[in-house]
């Protein structure tokens, strides 16, 4: 199967305390004629993702977020002003479960540093954090912001309906109360870019390819959410459903230039490393010696993996079963056995996962993936009346090079075929 999702992912240096901070340095007049752009609030929550993928992608622990890491996920944006009340960036908050999980600060402007400040752990960080210090009746409060004084100094601004203020610093403290801040320094702005910046754009160009929610929407047309259909399906009598309690979550990267052009991984290979993941973890361990990226790298030989002109990896779905098998057998599982079905129907997804056995999808023009191939480890089948049709979801794991998800949810028959491939240990 072949993916082709171009994108761009740089690795910022880690700091040891897992806080960065980075404070650019401009000329102090703007260029004849530029005005800053701003990002959107969409992009900001991507450029959060970027920077979790960043730091969880090379498999280690010094990140926080690297621990426990499949269900990470951002929340909506908040804006960010400067003293001067000028908005500056974006603070999204990051969660790995219903479990804060840090923050991430990002520029509202696309010609300067995509990401100001970051914290991989603890609480995130809203306005409600810094009410508890107002001194003032907060019922007359009429408007609240959050606001950045450098670093990772981040505080909350509250405006009362008598239109006073009151700033609150990140230690709960009021700013009238301390020299070096007051609330009368409005001239404390943020040094906003003066021209455009290529090297920061084309970081951005990085950024907007990622996907967030994949897609993130509601019963999405193209059939592939990472929000629960739950959420839209109704009227139903009961669900049947199933699901594999485990953590595999493998992405695509970037294994190679070849050209000048980055080559990734393959679909194939990285859902099936997947397979061979979920079965070491169960004892198999045989089947992951050392890294599962190395899993990925041998599966790319024993499916016979190429590299298309467009850098996307490209496995032909006869050598999907084969290459899982010769891999088992080559580790130490020599009856192990994998098969292709194809045009496999629900039943069929139904019998490996009620068997807690995951499996591989490889769809032909599906409506979101194109020609893909992620792991199943789960489905979803909503049972109505007689004279009203059904609705079907398969749960997968999906490897987009640089995909945040962790649980999407696939529509039953939004392509034009498929194939599932089994594998028993």
């Amino acid at each position: 199967m072949k993916l082709f999702k171009p994108a761009k992912i740089l690795v910022l240096a880690l700091s040891i305390s897992s806080i960065f901070s980075s404070i650019p340095v401009f000329a102090s007049d703007l260029k004849d004629n530029y005005v800053p752009e701003k990002i959107s609030p969409e992009a900001a929550m991507k450029a959060a993702a970027w920077q979790m993928i960043s730091e969880t992608r090379d498999g280690s622990d010094i990140s926080e977020w690297s621990k426990d890491n499949t269900k990470l996920r951002v929340a909506k944006p908040i804006e960010v002003y400067d003293p001067s009340g000028e908005h500056v960036a974006y603070l999204v908050n990051s969660f790995n479960g219903d479990r804060a999980a840090g923050y991430v600060m990002v520029s509202a402007f696309l010609d300067d540093e995509p990401i100001i400040a970051w914290s991989d752990s603890g609480d995130g960080i809203t306005t409600d954090k810094f009410k508890n210090a107002l001194n003032k009746n907060k019922n007359e409060i009429k408007k609240q912001e959050l606001v950045w004084f450098g670093g990772v100094d981040i505080g909350g601004k509250f405006i009362y309906n008598d239109n006073s203020v009151s700033m609150i610093n990140v230690e709960g403290k009021e700013l009238k109360e301390i020299k070096s801040k007051t609330i009368n320094e409005k001239d404390e702005k943020y040094p906003k870019p003066v021209k455009i910046n290529d090297n920061y754009r084309e970081d951005w160009k990085a950024i907007n390819k990622i996907v967030v929610g994949a897609p993130g929407q509601n019963n999405p047309s193209d059939g592939v959410s990472d929000i629960d259909p739950n959420g839209w399906e109704a009227n139903y009598l009961s669900i049947d459903k199933n699901y594999i309690n485990t953590s595999v979550n493998q992405k695509q990267w970037y294994y190679t230039t070849s050209g000048g052009v980055q080559q990734a991984t393959g679909c194939s290979p990285t859902a099936g490393s997947n397979i061979m993941k979920y079965w070491s973890d169960k004892g198999y361990t045989s089947l992951v010696p050392v890294f599962q990226t190395q899993v990925v790298s041998d599966l790319r030989a024993t499916m016979g993996t190429t590299q298309s002109s467009n850098r996307t990896g490209v496995t032909s779905p006869s050598n999907i079963d084969d290459g899982l098998q010769a891999y088992a057998r080559a580790h130490q599982r020599p009856s192990a056995i994998s098969k292709n079905d194809n045009l496999s129907n629900f039943s069929a997804v139904k019998t490996e996962i009620d068997a807690q056995r995951p499996a591989l999808q490889s769809y032909w023009n599906q409506t979101y993936f194109g020609d893909h191939t992620v792991t199943l480890v789960g489905y979803k089948h909503y049972i109505r009346n007689f004279y009203t049709q059904d609705s079907y979801y398969v749960v997968a794991r999906n490897n987009f090079v640089n995909d945040s998800t962790f649980n999407v949810w696939v529509k039953w028959g939004t392509w034009n075929t498929n194939v599932l491939t089994t594998f028993t240990p």
